[in-house]
């Protein structure tokens, strides 16, 4: 509870709740504190970092003008000027000199009191209302007992003013907990009887859940409890929106009728038109396609995840393009690299590189093959054509006796080979070339 540090004031922060007191903290300037420290008329210590003084002791002319709030009609808020100081209400003795702590100032206030009841009546003590102790003129004569007893009134008056809030704040606390008791009585009965209404709703249970495991080979885990809880807003994950663009790939027609016919719950068009616009394609590494692969090959056994590296050179027309997503102008180019993965045992493939004018070497390689092993594929082998490959087999140092490389991540064995339709195109060419014999 924060307490005026200032000597002699009474306020703290439950006295003055909602009678407009602020209590302002010590400016964080050195030289300003020590100021706001002397005005508090203390010499006790008085540790800046939680002491306050209240707006009391501060001019109107003190405060900034709160323009926003006061133009849009709302309550300003009191914000003190940089150079404000402590000025008004501040406490000093007879002789001028400085309160030094809280024990002198209860004894200052003690003094002055009986300075008061000398020069007092008793009459007049005895006409004063027992409400207000504190508040006689200093012109009025009061006697010690009158202003004990006075005194006493008015502690017991604010005791039993608090104990009234407390005992309504009871009265609340108990009038919800009833209610939130009703609450549950309520839906315990309810269960209740439909547990006894229902008899079979444990078998029927059982059935949806047989359901369910059944439709998980069919329906993604956001189509199914899109179905259940029948919601009209889903929030599409990466998995999701990946495998329903290449049914729609597949056929639009079937993928319009599966979602507004058949009531099949599928993404929109727009919403995969919105996150392909997301999807980057620069030249290089397909970041955004290895980290759909990491998700979708998570929890695949390792059967699915072996995988082979096949690239070529594919010659391309030399044109300058303009790619509106990038902002940027591509070209003219001759070639393009591309690198694709295979699934060995698992029908799937997918690029994973290219990039223009490049060829492929022992570093570029490593690269590659880096990246996929990070994401959680397994490369097994490389396929490439006998030309434009034919630099990379020497810097691999692949020969007749040695058709094998290291991986560069796992020191694991991998093997090179030629694209069969080139060894066709290799014995054509021969055969041309010099015959049978």
């Amino acid at each position: 509870m924060s307490a005026c540090a200032v000597a002699t004031c009474p306020n703290y922060h439950r006295k003055t709740k909602g009678k407009g007191v602020i209590y302002h903290i010590f400016p964080v300037c050195p030289n300003r504190s020590k100021i706001w420290i002397s005005k508090c008329k203390r010499q006790d210590h008085i540790n800046v970092k939680y002491a306050r003084i209240c707006s009391d002791h501060f001019r109107p002319s003190d405060y900034m003008d709160d323009m926003k709030n006061r133009l849009l009609g709302l309550n300003q808020k009191k914000m003190l000027k940089p150079d404000a100081v402590p000025s008004v209400n501040l406490p000093l003795q007879d002789n001028g000199e400085d309160i030094s702590s809280r024990s002198e100032r209860k004894r200052s206030i003690l003094r002055e009191a009986k300075i008061r009841l000398k020069c007092l009546s008793p009459k007049k003590v005895c006409e004063t209302p027992s409400m207000e102790p504190f508040t006689t003129p200093t012109n009025e004569k009061i006697c010690s007992s009158c202003f004990g007893t006075q005194k006493e009134n008015a502690l017991l008056l604010e005791r039993i003013r608090f104990l009234e809030k407390e005992l309504e704040k009871t009265k609340e606390e108990t009038k919800k907990n009833q209610r939130k008791k009703i609450k549950e009585m309520k839906t315990k009965a309810q269960i209740a009887r439909i547990l006894t209404e229902n008899k079979s709703l444990k078998s029927e249970v059982k059935k949806l859940s047989k359901i369910e495991e059944n439709f998980k080979n069919i329906l993604t885990a956001t189509q199914i409890n899109a179905v259940i809880e029948n919601k009209s807003k889903i929030k599409w994950t990466a998995e999701d929106i990946s495998r329903h663009l290449i049914i729609r790939s597949i056929s639009w027609r079937a993928y319009e009728y599966w979602r507004n016919q058949i009531g099949i719950p599928l993404p929109s068009a727009s919403t995969l038109k919105r996150w392909c616009s997301k999807f980057s394609c620069r030249p290089g590494m397909l970041l955004d396609v290895l980290l759909v692969m990491q998700k979708t090959f998570h929890s695949k056994p390792e059967a699915e995840r072996v995988c082979i590296l096949s690239f070529d050179e594919m010659h391309i027309d030399r044109k300058i393009c303009y790619d509106v997503s990038e902002d940027q102008i591509l070209g003219p180019f001759s070639k393009v690299q591309l690198v694709l993965a295979r699934g060995i045992m698992a029908g799937w493939k997918q690029p994973v590189f290219f990039n223009f004018d490049t060829t492929m070497t022992k570093h570029l390689l490593y690269e590659i093959i880096k990246k996929i092993e990070e994401k959680g594929l397994i490369v097994k082998a490389i396929v490439s054509d006998l030309a434009g490959s034919s630099t990379l087999w020497k810097e691999l140092e692949i020969t007749s006796e040695n058709n094998i490389f290291i991986n560069p991540l796992n020191c694991r064995k991998i093997w090179p080979f030629a694209d069969p339709p080139h060894y066709l195109k290799l014995l054509r060419k021969h055969f041309l070339d010099t015959g049978w014999f």
